[in-house]
């Protein structure tokens, strides 16, 4: 997700001690690894509802033209989807 080195760790580490203050930054890593945790948690509730509706859509859709449809697993990647369809037109 996000490509942070030990030295970059390091820098954000000191900037913050200088800034929030020896005192108050555990006080502060607390705050925001909630604030992380309930981000994820909003991010991760977001996708599903949206892989639910997707799946819907594609059921009802095979159901209509009479064709089997393949339903997204979460884990699926778009991208990994479309290039492959993307090859695919290239050959032919």
């Amino acid at each position: 997700m996000l490509d942070i080195g030990f030295q970059e760790i390091i820098i954000i580490f000191a900037v913050a001690l200088i800034v929030i203050g020896p005192k108050q930054l555990p006080e502060f890593s607390k705050k925001l690894g909630k604030w992380i945790l309930e981000i994820r948690k909003g991010v991760n509730l977001a996708k599903s509802q949206i892989t639910e509706e997707i799946n819907k859509d594609i059921q009802i859709s095979g159901e209509r033209s009479g064709t089997t449809a393949h339903p997204l697993r979460e884990d699926d990647e778009r991208d990994d989807v479309m290039s492959e369809h993307n090859v695919a037109e290239e050959k032919t």
